[in-house]
């Protein structure tokens, strides 16, 4: 939440403050880029020689807390490949583009097989697979193939989308959404975010590999999500219809809606709108 409140200088003049700082931050296209450029150069700062990222960096102690996750390494790539898209300057462009050689590598370090799923690959987090962390290798890989494409890239990425492929129900649910490799056993846990990726992983291959596999995939995944959208024919149970209308809920007994499970629901149908 924003707020708002004023400091009095000693020479009596009111400054006002938003969140604690002073309010003097002008915005338009060019400032959003060169904001958007200085959060990316900030994270190919962040990436190690050997490709992990400093997964939280606590600015005021300068300490580096030991965590990780995987998924975010993904998504966090991804959005350094989204930046170098648009950046047309030698220095940032140079700057990011090594960085992000590196995170690839090291994301690509831990695709193995699955060895419950033959033929099929997995994003290893540590000894566990996650759905949202095969969907979202695949939007980054998909993105760096375009920049550096090559046939055991591709073949990484198609097995990643199998694995996807082959833990879906016939009803379109994705029925694995984490599971322990030492085992075979999938957990109880379901994510509301996992689904999205996943189908945004297989929508971004098929724009690079027309493979019918990967649409029909994201489009039964999109008709079970579809289920727990809110449409006129659930309306009539809510307290305000128009006002939740559109909105994901969790699962069918579930009517909280949360932005973040929208959104991922709304990327995965503008992907497959697309194509």
């Amino acid at each position: 939440m924003f707020t708002t409140s004023a400091f009095a200088l000693t020479s009596g003049e009111v400054v006002p403050l938003v969140r604690g700082h002073r309010e003097t931050i002008p915005f338009n296209e060019r400032i959003a880029k060169e904001r958007a450029l200085a959060g990316a150069q900030y994270l190919a700062r962040s990436v190690r020689d050997n490709g992990a990222y400093v997964y939280m960096y606590q600015s005021g102690p300068n300490r580096e807390p030991d965590d990780y996750n995987m998924v975010r390494h993904a998504g966090t790539t991804w959005s350094m490949l989204d930046m170098l898209a648009s950046e047309t300057r030698s220095e940032p462009a140079a700057l990011l583009l090594a960085a992000i050689h590196r995170a690839v590598a090291y994301l690509r370090k831990h695709i193995e097989p699955d060895p419950w799923r033959p033929g099929t690959l997995i994003m290893n987090e540590f000894g566990t697979a996650k759905l949202g962390g095969n969907g979202l290798a695949i939007v980054a890989l998909v993105d760096y193939y375009r920049l550096a494409p090559s046939e055991e890239l591709l073949a990484d990425i198609r097995g990643l989308a199998q694995w996807i492929v082959n833990t879906q129900s016939e009803s379109g649910q994705f029925s694995v959404h984490k599971l322990d490799l030492a085992s075979g056993e999938a957990s109880s846990f379901l994510s509301d975010y996992y689904p999205g990726e996943a189908i945004l992983g297989l929508m971004r291959l098929y724009g690079i590999d027309a493979d019918p596999l990967w649409k029909n995939a994201a489009a039964a995944g999109l008709k079970f999500q579809l289920q727990n959208q809110i449409w006129h024919e659930k309306e009539m149970y809510l307290a305000d219809p128009a006002r939740a209308h559109g909105g994901f809920h969790s699962n069918l007994n579930n009517w909280h809606i949360r932005i973040d499970y929208v959104q991922h629901s709304i990327s995965a149908l503008m992907a497959y709108a697309r194509w």
